[in-house]
């Protein structure tokens, strides 16, 4: 079985052309022409030791421009160090059990 990054797999489930990210500071963006709605998004589960946690489309891409028509990946690469940030964070409570290793996820609304 073959690895796939999140952005890999991302791509390979959407039609969207690729465009350029760098001046927004995105690695992975789409024209969406703007007729993108989150039922055309894909969702992502991040399977952790003791829970899984699913991002819904609106916790992965943001619009990069005010006309609606260029989405990206809410996610940038790193070397070395991996971070959830604020976009995968919200609408989530996420407890971390430092004592015990565990971590556990639920959505809400915020």
């Amino acid at each position: 079985m073959e690895l796939w990054t999140i952005g890999q797999a991302i791509s390979a489930a959407l039609t969207y052309p690729l465009v350029s990210g760098d001046q927004y500071g995105l690695d992975l963006c789409f024209n969406t022409g703007g007729a993108v709605n989150a039922a055309t998004l894909p969702s992502v589960v991040l399977h952790f030791t003791d829970a899984d946690f699913t991002l819904a489309p609106e916790n992965l891409f943001i619009y990069a421009n005010d006309a609606g028509s260029v989405q990206c990946l809410a996610m940038a690469g790193s070397s070395g160090l991996s971070i959830l940030g604020n976009v995968q964070q919200q609408d989530h409570l996420i407890l971390f059990d430092g004592e015990a290793g565990q971590i556990g996820f639920q959505s809400t609304t915020c």
